[in-house]
């Protein structure tokens, strides 16, 4: 007999749905014995070696064995999967978040709710099976590399059905959601056009080689100039008298607007009583990578803008009195910056030293900009091939999507992209099953109003059957690409699959603004979703009103029972009014359930 090689999605520890496929390879036409949950079966593999089997009304729970011939898989388990696609706001990790949610993570195990983590690859021509990969159980081992949001949307159900809860995590940071479609689906010429590129023999792996020895060599001249490196500016004792002073978070003046390596350094007091004390440093954000020595003793670095600096400082680092951090702050791609409003403090069990305010500063290189890589995450249908269609037999209950924000550049085109990608998907998997996506937070960007333009085109995607948004217009964070708060967007996507997936009658939507008319100087605004009430919180109330000349008007608004009512007397002829249209807005229209309002735009009849 010979021996069953099976993808590694189908293996020790896998989350099964109540009727499940799975499939493997051994040789042609072989004879194929399965054992499972106390029944027998038998099928026969393919010219190719290739054979499936679907198990129908499987029992609920676990942990259970199968047999394949010779072949042993042990602790499964039989509940709900979902599968989590997107971008790095989905694959963002547990890890990412622990210092947010330390004592809810401190002592996890749930081994009931368990992860499979798709491989991180692109591919542009080919569609291979997944031989990469384990599925993992929720415990204090392993809860690091789960999805943040996905364990808390597991969790969640979890606790709700007490039924075992697998998610499978097939995202990547910065992916746009043409990288997700099918070739011979992308809706626009352009896409196909651009793919074509990709698609050379040879072009991809010429390209990154390149790229790579280019950054390589910067990288080396920018070591062997460093002023701060050949005088050791990390030390502790360092002499930095005749350094520039400034505050660390103001914006960078001319003088540092430079790429290459700029060094800040700052004399901060230990306590007796805090002495050799192990202790934890949080230094926000850093654009665009960091260095970072306390006492002369190396404690981390991150090689790009977005993670949040938090570095273990060793016990016997920290001494009594005078005590040193230098940071060496390496401008590459963009001008440096210590992201304001973020925590810059060396934290101990109770006590905490604050590290805002002067510091000393020096230039220790100035460079030519390193070269920008290939941005393949954005190229379509990488993502597709390589990590959706090798998964695309594994039955799973539906879908969770988080992204959109690498779509902003064109978000007028984001509503035929998802129903094209949504489409697309349920055809591969051959059902309609629920997909549920989350409306892009709130957050500063440089691009006027696209993402408020890309959350309008979102919400249009709720005209595709089954589908649910979650709406989070009020966790992002100003000065974030990445919420920490990924514990209220998984539960509102638990809640949004309790009512579409499980039939629940829960309250999953905040108020959706249904029409708005115009009548006697009064523009009356009715909604979906709004049957316990609308409330304004935290006192603040500010709706816009363009006219027929396109001037927009503040206005403020009264709740009417389920409607909001604006008096606006003054505007001739208005045409439109608008809520939260801006891509940082501020959220204050709730249903009294307390979830919010999606932002609209509104033509007024």
């Amino acid at each position: 007999m010979s021996i069953v090689k099976l993808p590694s999605i189908i293996g020790n520890n896998m989350i099964l749905e109540e009727n499940a496929k799975i499939w493997g390879y051994s040789e042609p036409f072989e004879i194929i014995n399965i054992e499972f949950i106390e029944k027998k079966y038998e099928i026969v593999a393919n010219s190719n070696g290739y054979w499936e089997m679907i198990f129908q009304n499987l029992p609920l729970g676990g942990p259970y064995e199968m047999c394949i011939n010779d072949v042993k898989v042990i602790n499964i388990l039989v509940g709900y999967v979902w599968l989590c696609g997107g971008q790095s706001n989905m694959q963002l990790p547990i890890e990412r978040v622990k210092s947010k949610y330390h004592a809810l993570l401190k002592d996890v195990d749930y081994p009931y709710i368990r992860q499979f983590k798709v491989r991180e690859a692109f591919d542009f021509c080919n569609k291979e099976e997944l031989f990469e990969g384990e599925w993992k159980e929720a415990t204090y081992e392993n809860i690091d590399e789960f999805s943040a949001a996905g364990y808390f949307f597991a969790k969640k159900l979890y606790e709700k059905y007490k039924v075992p809860v697998g998610i499978i995590l097939s995202a990547y940071g910065g992916s746009t959601a043409q990288s997700w479609i099918r070739e011979e689906m992308l809706p626009f010429e352009k896409y196909k056009e651009e793919l074509s590129i990709y698609k050379e023999k040879d072009y991809v792996k010429n390209t990154m080689e390149r790229e790579l020895n280019l950054i390589n060599k910067w990288y080396d001249e920018l070591d062997q100039n460093d002023l701060g490196l050949k005088e050791r500016w990390y030390e502790k004792d360092f002499r930095d008298v005749d350094w520039d002073k400034r505050n660390l978070t103001d914006e960078f003046l001319d003088e540092l607007l430079i790429h290459g390596a700029i060094w800040f350094r700052k004399e901060f007091f230990v306590p007796d009583y805090l002495a050799y004390k192990p202790a934890t440093l949080f230094l926000g954000t850093i654009v665009d990578s960091d260095y970072t020595y306390v006492n002369g003793k190396f404690v981390g670095r991150v090689q790009y803008r977005y993670p949040p600096r938090i570095y273990k400082i060793d016990e016997n680092v920290l001494v009594p009195g005078k005590n040193t951090i230098a940071i060496k702050v390496i401008s590459s791609l963009n001008f440096g910056q210590f992201i304001k409003d973020k925590e810059y403090s060396i934290v101990f069990d109770d006590d905490k030293i604050d590290l805002n305010g002067i510091w000393r500063y020096k230039v220790g290189c100035v460079m030519d900009k390193i070269i920008e890589e290939t941005a393949f995450r954005k190229v379509p249908s990488g993502f597709y091939n390589a990590m959706l269609y090798p998964i695309m037999k594994y039955t799973i209950k539906g879908m969770l999507w988080y992204q959109g924000e690498s779509n902003d550049d064109c978000p007028d085109e984001y509503y035929c992209l998802m129903k094209t990608l949504i489409d697309d998907l349920r055809s591969g998997w051959g059902y309609e099953f629920p997909f549920i996506f989350v409306q892009l937070v709130n957050f500063i960007t440089e691009l006027n109003d696209n993402w408020a333009k890309l959350r309008y085109q979102q919400s249009l995607c709720l005209d595709i059957p089954n589908t649910k948004m979650a709406v989070d217009i009020d966790v992002g964070e100003h000065n974030d690409l990445h919420p920490l708060n990924k514990r209220a967007i998984g539960e509102r996507l638990a809640l949004c699959a309790m009512k579409l997936a499980y039939g629940e009658d829960v309250i999953c939507d905040g108020p959706m603004v249904n029409n708005a008319t115009y009548d006697e100087g009064k523009i009356i605004l009715s909604f979906k979703n709004a049957e316990n009430g609308i409330i304004f919180k935290d006192g603040y109330n500010c709706f816009e009103v363009s006219d027929k000349n396109g001037s927009i008007y503040e206005v403020q608004g009264d709740i009417d029972k389920n409607n909001v009512v604006i008096s606006c007397s003054e505007i001739k002829e208005p045409l439109q009014v608008r809520y939260a249209w801006s891509d940082n807005p501020v959220a204050f229209l709730y249903n009294g359930y307390g979830l919010p309002a999606s932002p609209f735009m509104c033509e007024i009849k």
